[in-house]
């Protein structure tokens, strides 16, 4: 009976160990830019290392929004490292997402001040 509770420990040991996910970038980078209200604008660039580096210009730590805000200097640059298994699970969704065939852009914007009249 040892011998099973043994085995089935190890078992559950190795099972456990994060898996390496080869990556199919170079590196990933992720931009926001500006709305017409507080959405954040920063750059996200993450290498394979799994170091990320976010470069944040406006609004990514206010809470409440003023168009002063963009006179005022960008927020900063911050640098840190991805836990091992978050960074496979990025790449891991990232390799079954088929970036390059992916559209530029979804869905439609219109302008409240540009839609056509409703008809009854």
């Amino acid at each position: 009976m040892k011998h099973i509770l043994s085995l089935f420990a190890l078992i559950f040991l190795f099972s456990c160990t994060t898996q390496k996910t080869e990556s199919k970038y170079t590196k990933i980078e992720y931009q926001a830019g500006a709305c017409f209200g507080s959405c954040p604008v920063f750059k996200l660039t993450i290498s394979p290392d799994r170091t990320a580096i976010l470069e944040a210009e406006h609004f990514n730590f206010s809470k409440d929004f003023s168009k002063g805000e963009f006179s005022n200097p960008r927020e900063g640059t911050f640098n840190g490292v991805i836990r091992e298994a978050d960074y496979n699970k990025l790449i891991s969704l990232l390799n079954d997402l088929d970036v390059k065939n992916l559209e530029d852009h979804y869905g439609t914007k219109i302008s409240p001040i540009f839609q056509p009249p409703i008809e009854n």
